[in-house]
């Protein structure tokens, strides 16, 4: 008995705990935060993105305001000068001087997250927090939003586009970012931003620079198929490019939270 119990107390010790975050820092100087029927009005009663016959948030999703789960700060850049330098929140490939110089002059930033040690239920949550980052930028007159997750930036001008042009954001083509990683002769990518939904980041092998951009149209199709999954090592993800079948081979880590990925090409007769 004392075995039995002893090894079930162990698996699920060693069990992997779930863990979700998404969150959005809006860049500002201003001291306070609006007050919350500002935000609430803004983001439901006067959404500016509203469309005949949708509403991008319903009243049962302001309920998310008082989701514990939930948490709006004011951080101030005195106290955490790191998180107004872009160097190691940025992805490289949208670092220039505007965007250091809109971080460096903010003085201080609206951190939005929702963090989830339950699974969830649905993805209402990603579309709930774009929407309210947006509104807090509009009424705190920030001209930068940044997605910390996947290191994505996104100026005024960016953010009314995204968020006016596409009704549903919870898919994955603005929430997940392959970061490469190349040396003289391969290439290899690491996800960000599956996090968000819970399921763990991915990481390929090295290839051959000359295959980079074959494996940038595969890793499109994993992304897809990862983020309606998630994916594990227990199955064998197949997708067919140019004429050729693929087998995408997942493996684990040493953490729960990244899987390893090998891509394998099956030609045709």
């Amino acid at each position: 008995m004392v075995g039995i119990l002893s090894l079930a107390f162990y698996l699920r010790a060693t069990k992997p705990k779930f863990y979700s975050r998404a969150e959005y820092w809006v860049y500002t100087s201003q001291d306070r935060l609006p007050q919350q029927e500002e935000i609430m009005t803004r983001i439901i009663g006067r959404n500016p993105y509203s469309k005949p016959r949708f509403e991008p948030i319903g009243p049962a999703d302001g309920l998310f305001m008082s989701d514990v789960r939930l948490s709006i700060a004011l951080v101030r850049k005195e106290k955490n000068p790191h998180l107004f330098d872009p160097t190691d929140l940025v992805a490289t490939e949208f670092a220039d001087q505007e965007l250091s110089a809109t971080m460096v002059e903010a003085k201080t930033l609206v951190r939005l997250s929702y963090i989830s040690e339950q699974p969830l239920r649905d993805r209402r949550h990603l579309q709930f927090l774009a929407h309210a980052a947006d509104a807090y930028a509009s009424l705190t007159g920030s001209n930068l939003v940044l997605d910390p997750i996947a290191g994505i930036p996104r100026f005024k001008a960016q953010m009314e586009s995204w968020l006016s042009q596409e009704l549903d954001l919870t898919t994955p083509n603005r929430h997940v970012l392959w970061e490469p990683v190349t040396t003289d002769q391969t290439i290899k990518w690491r996800s960000k931003g599956f996090v968000k939904l819970g399921y763990p980041e991915i990481e390929t092998y090295d290839v051959s620079s000359d295959q980079a951009m074959l494996t940038q149209e595969l890793l499109e199709l994993l992304t897809k198929a990862h983020w309606t999954g998630p994916l594990t090592p227990d199955e064998n993800f197949e997708a067919e490019l140019y004429g050729d079948r693929f087998v995408f081979l997942l493996e684990k880590t040493k953490s729960p939270r990244l899987l390893n990925l090998r891509i394998l090409r099956i030609q045709k007769k």
